[in-house]
């Protein structure tokens, strides 16, 4: 990994810390750190470094909401959700879907 300059790292397992200074050749990275004991800045190699990786905030979850099932010949029944990106038929496109496909629309409400 390319680690630059303000990047957090956790580094040996043992600490996390900012890097304030890379060596000329790139080895070796100067990381500001702080434990529970006390703090200061170590040259560690690279190899000794992990990326600081945060959670995500944590999102809600709900159930999705059905608002049409199509039904394509009587055997192949789909379920449309609202999370799905759906254009509601017009009655005709519903009309002509059923005689000329053999495919049912039934729209559910809001």
């Amino acid at each position: 990994m390319n680690y630059t300059i303000g990047d957090r790292v956790f580094v040996s397992d043992w600490c996390e810390g900012v890097i304030v200074d890379i060596d000329r050749e790139g080895l070796q990275a100067l990381v500001e750190f702080d434990t529970g004991n006390g703090g200061g800045t170590l040259w560690f190699g690279f190899d000794e470094l992990k990326p600081y990786i945060t959670m995500p905030d944590p999102v809600s979850i709900r159930v999705p909401k059905t608002v049409a099932e199509i039904v394509i010949c009587g055997a192949v029944h789909l379920r449309v959700d609202d999370i799905m990106d759906f254009v509601r038929p017009t009655p005709e496109q519903i009309k002509n879907l059923h005689d000329m496909l053999c495919i049912d629309v039934v729209l559910h409400e809001d």
